[in-house]
């Protein structure tokens, strides 16, 4: 049982903290002046994109091991790694709003960014998922006694 919160405490952890941690470190580049508004743009979209569904599969993947957990275990992470895509996608759109956009009514260009951004950041996520099932199935496969009776 111990080691069983150890794991979901090393999940949680490692999935949230570094997704709401970039976006507050960030912030502050929103308020500076509007040149700054592309550079904090561009990291807040690549780190939804791209690396934070590949540090996570691959975090959730190498936690996964190192506890030998079931495959089907693995679902319930995805779920954390998708939660996590779209909690970082809300945080990119609050830092926009809150310093040069608006909250109530934003313009067609920010949602059509904001759904790229979840969209794309699904779509690595998925990969990675189909990824580590296969990795796992494979390995469970090899694992697996071969049935010598004829």
């Amino acid at each position: 049982m111990k080691k069983e919160i150890k794991y979901w405490v090393y999940i949680l952890l490692l999935s949230y903290v570094p997704t709401i941690g970039l976006h507050f470190l960030i912030r502050p580049i929103w308020y500076k002046d509007v040149d700054n508004f592309t550079n904090a743009t561009t990291i807040e979209t690549l780190f939804t994109i791209a690396f934070l569904p590949l540090y996570l599969v691959v975090t959730h993947y190498l936690i996964f091991k190192k506890y030998d957990k079931t495959t089907t275990s693995f679902i319930i992470n995805c779920l954390i790694i998708l939660s996590c895509v779209f909690i970082s996608t809300f945080l990119h759109f609050k830092n926009w709003a809150d310093s040069i956009g608006s909250w109530n009514s934003p313009d067609t260009e920010t949602i059509m960014v904001m759904d790229f951004e979840r969209t794309s950041g699904i779509i690595v996520s998925s990969i990675g998922f189909i990824i580590v099932f296969l990795r796992l199935w494979y390995k469970n496969k090899k694992r697996a006694p071969i049935n010598t009776q004829t």
